[in-house]
């Protein structure tokens, strides 16, 4: 498969856009509206401003999944050798 397939595949694979909104984050991570806009206030979730518009990176909510499963990994090692 050449290059131009696999990057076609690629864009297949991921249908969000490349910048989202913050209401955009309620469905997809099961929170509040006031939890989304805190999240990204907060800065657990990279933002850009457009104007007065906030918009999400999609690979911002990719890595703020990943760090989440990251720490929750982290916290049941450390219960682990706790015990």
């Amino acid at each position: 498969m050449n290059e131009e397939n696999k990057n076609m595949e690629a864009k297949n694979e991921d249908s969000r856009p490349l910048l989202l909104h913050v209401e955009d984050l309620i469905p997809i991570l099961g929170i509040s509206r006031s939890a989304a806009y805190l999240l990204v206030h907060k800065g657990e979730i990279r933002s850009v401003r457009i104007g007065r518009s906030i918009r999400i990176p999609r690979g911002a909510l990719d890595e703020f999944v990943r760090n989440l499963c990251d720490s929750h990994v982290s916290e049941r090692a450390a219960e682990r050798s706790d015990a």
